[in-house]
C-alpha cells in the first residue's frame, strides 16, 4: 500500500478490488456480488465476514466452547474482561489489583475513510453474508 492515509487506502482498494474481482467474483453467489457494489475493498470485507462465519461454524461443529473478547474493551472494561476470561478458563483471579499497564491506544477504525453511502453499502454486504450469530458479534460496530 502506498501512503498510509485515505488516498493510499483508496489506491490500495482500487488495485486489490480489480485483482480479486477478476479471479474471485465468478465463484461467489450473485447476491453477494451484487451487495459488493459501492463497497470500497469489498473482498476485504468479504474475508472479514467469512472468517467470522467459518470460525463460529467450526466451533459449533467441533463442540468447542468460545469466549469473545473485543479489542476495544481492553481500554475501558479491564476488570470485566479479566473476570470473563477467568470464568471461561475456570481459573481464579489471584491478587486483584489495579494493573500497571500501558495506556490503551484505541484501534483506528478509519471511520473518516468512508462516506455515509459507503457505510450503508458495507453493512448491506455484511448483512447479506453474515450468519445470525456473526451479526450478533459484529452488530456493535454498526453506526
Amino acid at each position: 500500500m502506498g501512503s498510509h492515509n485515505e488516498v493510499g487506502f483508496r489506491e490500495h482498494c482500487k488495485k486489490a478490488s480489480k485483482a480479486a474481482a477478476d479471479d474471485t467474483s465468478r465463484f461467489l453467489p450473485a447476491d453477494v456480488v451484487a451487495a459488493m457494489v459501492g463497497v470500497p475493498c469489498p473482498f476485504e470485507f468479504f474475508q472479514y465476514v467469512q472468517w467470522h462465519n467459518l470460525v463460529l461454524e467450526e466451533a459449533k461443529f467441533r463442540g468447542i466452547d468460545r469466549h469473545v473478547v473485543y479489542y476495544e474493551d481492553f481500554g475501558s472494561n479491564q476488570d470485566e474482561l479479566v473476570d470473563g476470561l477467568a470464568d471461561f478458563l475456570d481459573v481464579a483471579v489471584v491478587g486483584r489489583q489495579k494493573w500497571d499497564v500501558p495506556n490503551f491506544v484505541r484501534a483506528n477504525m478509519y471511520e473518516n475513510y468512508y462516506s455515509d453511502e459507503e457505510r450503508k453499502a458495507i453493512w448491506k454486504l455484511v448483512e447479506t453474508m453474515a450468519l445470525p450469530k456473526t451479526m450478533r458479534l459484529l452488530g456493535r460496530y454498526r453506526s
